[in-house]
């Protein structure tokens, strides 16, 4: 038995995947990396703290953008100051 996929469900499914806040970033952010400028699809989708957490960084969405995996990763903890991206 096969579900048929649509608009409808896509949503959903993201909705599922994604926090809402996530989402709200993805979306403000166009799907892209804003440090290196990747395109983001569902596989490679990560949200940052521009201020991080351990350095007293809030939650909300003018401290967040869009990025991907790698770009996260490798910037961890660190400022944009003390970052540059590859």
């Amino acid at each position: 038995m096969s579900r048929r996929f649509n608009t409808v469900h896509a949503t959903e499914w993201l909705r599922a995947q994604f926090s809402g806040k996530l989402l709200t970033v993805l979306d403000r952010d166009k799907w892209r990396c804003r440090y290196c400028g990747a395109k983001l699809n569902r596989m490679t989708a990560s949200m940052d703290h521009v201020t991080p957490k351990a350095r007293g960084g809030k939650d909300g969405l003018g401290n967040l953008v869009a990025c991907c995996k790698p770009c996260n990763k490798d910037k961890g903890d660190k400022t944009l100051g003390e970052w540059t991206p590859k």
